[in-house]
């Protein structure tokens, strides 16, 4: 729905990154205002944060068609999912570290009063320091006193990543992203995914109702 591009920003004189939403994404009528509001979204929630293991995004807007954000440009990042195959799977202490950067960032957020809702091995990213940054705010819910803007609700987030109350379309808490960074702690310390299926239906039912795999 966007694409991202590096570039230098003249007054900070450093190296940014901007994603640019697709203009036929923030055009198309019916869709068009939900698109933007995901992405000032993003901007909103992680401009409340400032944690080292949480992805800055420094500006956003909408000029016609044109939405972008620009964002902390991270050298070479990777993403976690390399980390999930049996092929490639890291030692159990390297495993644990990551998921503490994970969890600690994530506790900060929460206390910040902002629920991720979409953990996913995609949105971690990894730079060629071995930091851990936390990416992608776009669902992300703010329970905050001082914030009066409409939540999305509903069926949101990734399938296989999804906490049972999310499935469910249940109220949820900062538990959704725990459960998710657990479902990311399992494929990373066996190279499957907890909730073996054969299609995304069944995968959400095991996950609201099933054991996970042994």
């Amino acid at each position: 729905m966007g694409t991202v591009y590096s570039a230098h920003d003249p007054f900070a004189d450093k190296i940014v990154a901007i994603k640019l939403a697709h203009p036929q994404y923030v055009s198309e009528k019916e869709t068009g205002e939900r698109f933007k509001k995901l992405f000032f979204n993003e901007a909103q929630a992680a401009g409340i944060l400032d944690h080292p293991s949480i992805l800055n995004i420094h500006d956003a807007d909408v000029d016609g068609e044109n939405c972008y954000l620009v964002m902390e440009y991270i050298h070479n990042a990777k993403t976690l999912d390399r980390y999930c195959k049996t092929e490639s799977l890291l030692f159990i202490r390297e495993v644990v570290g990551i998921i503490y950067k994970i969890a600690k960032a994530l506790d900060y957020a929460h206390r910040q009063g902002i629920i991720h809702r979409d953990i996913k091995p995609n949105n971690i990213l990894e730079t060629e320091s071995l930091e851990i940054k936390i990416a992608d705010f776009s669902i992300a819910m703010i329970i905050r006193e001082d914030f009066m803007e409409t939540q999305f609700h509903g069926f949101l987030g990734s399938p296989l990543y999804m906490s049972p109350e999310q499935i469910n379309e249940w109220q949820i808490s900062t538990n959704t992203d725990i459960f998710s960074l657990g479902i990311i702690m399992y494929e990373m310390l066996t190279g499957y995914h907890p909730f073996k299926a054969d299609n995304l239906n069944a995968i959400s039912k095991k996950i609201t109702s099933g054991p996970p795999i042994n």
